[in-house]
């Protein structure tokens, strides 16, 4: 079966899949089920329980080269992460797919949306009692790597007491149901149980129930690619998945791009500007990018003639990665028209062909030593004066 009949396939079968179940499983939880999963918890000893959080890896078999360092996980596969929360019955009602296997559950947190309700102040009401003691914050039961938060409630590492043994068991057996859940997903569904080999930015069949998260500010459902690109548009770096709400400045904050620099793995650059030796490279980039080493932003309101021809060029020369977007568009019409896949699998696509892609451009230009590159989304060394 030839690969554009087999996708195909996928997405006949996942538009189905969505159709048939959106209703009922693909959403948030409304006032009556949640209803249902504190009375099931409170039978079960957890009053103000709402469900075990937890984490599964999905092999990815046709990981591209240059990303294998950040999608590597600790079994030496690649992979990439899915967060889940679940209840007693095994009915996934959160669930954040699409972050670099080489993370651990504690980095997919600090990136998942699993909070974005509490945090708009949409989260539903829940009220129980402890000890004599009143609560309204319902909470989700971890393992050991979750923070010390109280939305979370976690086992004890070494139970003496018969209390905290007794509490130990009732945990770790209760906190089992997302792990069971996984394991019938794998045992159902043979595509989650092996490797994956698709490689997978309007978004139209975004599910309803992430089209808060995945809605940007001109009100499209979208997905967000982050790139850094050459003089000559080569693109060295692209980082995708991150959810359209997002700035790029969030996507930052979640995207692998200093790694190397962080491991201490990142090649020496020594340059010279107004007899100042600097030894890191930097990035041209927006205003809304932090005001770090590695970024050189424009100057917003120029007034003396030096910093007018500062502003100017540092315009010019990062239109470089804006024009590779430009020609990827104008190249690949899937990039350039609306995304068609649903959303029950998600994760990097149709992006292997751009990564070791070089298209015409100019020659090098003077005047900017070691900028390595150019960010969609942006920082300083030294500003004029």
């Amino acid at each position: 079966m030839g690969k554009s009949t087999v996708l195909e396939s996928l997405v006949r079968f996942c538009d189905a899949v969505e159709t048939l179940y959106t209703r009922d499983y693909l959403r948030r939880p409304t006032p009556r089920d949640l209803q249902r999963l504190l009375q099931k918890a409170e039978s079960r000893g957890y009053p103000g329980m709402i469900g075990s959080i937890d984490c599964m890896h999905w092999q990815w078999k046709n990981c591209p080269t240059a990303w294998q360092g950040d999608y590597g996980n600790r079994k030496g596969q690649k992979s990439i992460i899915q967060e889940v929360v679940a209840g007693f019955d095994t009915w996934v009602w959160h669930a954040f797919f699409g972050v670099a296997g080489s993370q651990n559950d504690l980095n997919v947190l600090g990136q998942s949306p699993v909070f974005n309700d509490v945090l708009r102040g949409e989260a539903l009401n829940i009220t129980y009692e402890i000890n004599n003691t009143i609560y309204q914050t319902g909470y989700y039961l971890a393992d050991g790597i979750y923070p010390r938060w109280t939305t979370f409630v976690k086992t004890i590492p070494h139970p003496r007491s018969h209390k905290q043994k007794f509490f130990a068991r009732y945990q770790e057996g209760y906190r089992k149901d997302v792990e069971r859940c996984f394991g019938i997903l794998q045992a159902r569904w043979a595509i989650i149980r092996g490797a994956t080999r698709l490689f997978d930015e309007k978004w139209k069949n975004c599910p309803t129930a992430w089209q808060g998260d995945y809605g940007n500010r001109k009100g499209q459902k979208s997905i967000i690619l982050e790139a850094v690109a050459g003089f000559d548009t080569w693109v060295w770096h692209a980082f995708f998945g991150v959810a359209g709400s997002q700035n790029d400045l969030n996507v930052l904050g979640q995207s692998p791009v200093f790694n190397d620099v962080l491991r201490g793995e990142a090649p020496n650059i020594t340059y010279e500007i107004n007899n100042t030796i600097y030894q890191t490279g930097y990035y041209l980039a927006d205003g809304i990018y932090p005001r770090w080493t590695t970024f050189v932003k424009t100057i917003p309101h120029p007034r003396s003639h030096k910093q007018n021809f500062f502003a100017r060029y540092q315009e010019g020369y990062r239109k470089d990665v804006e024009r590779c977007f430009g020609i990827l568009q104008a190249r690949w019409a899937i990039i350039r028209g609306a995304l068609f896949c649903p959303g029950l699998r998600f994760g990097p696509r149709a992006i292997s062909a751009f990564g070791p892609a070089r298209f015409a451009g100019p020659h090098p230009r003077p005047g900017w030593p070691c900028a390595a590159g150019l960010h969609f989304w942006p920082q300083t060394p030294p500003q004029p004066e």
